[in-house]
């Protein structure tokens, strides 16, 4: 189907779009932020597959790794500073 490569290309666009995220050595998102959002895009992920789009499950597939990775480095940061992951403000 035409929609499973067009939607491959768009979510290759968006890990190309995380490059930067990726490698920077301080800036990232939230823990809270990143582990939902890697969270749901396995979710998708899961979803894709039950559907047969193989192509676009490829690519979401590197998706879900970039966010993986993402909350790792945020993880460490975290920890490296002693800054809790999850703060409640109220």
């Amino acid at each position: 189907m035409w929609q499973d490569t067009a939607m491959m290309v768009i979510q290759f666009g968006f890990g190309v779009a995380m490059v930067p995220t990726l490698i920077h050595k301080d800036h990232k998102p939230s823990f809270l932020s990143s582990i939902s959002t890697a969270s749901l895009a396995v979710a998708a992920l899961l979803v894709l597959l039950s559907l047969e789009f193989w192509l676009w499950s490829f690519a979401t597939s590197f998706v879900c790794l970039a966010w993986g990775i993402i909350t790792y480095q945020r993880y460490r940061i975290n920890r490296n500073a002693g800054i809790p992951l999850v703060t409640v403000h109220h």
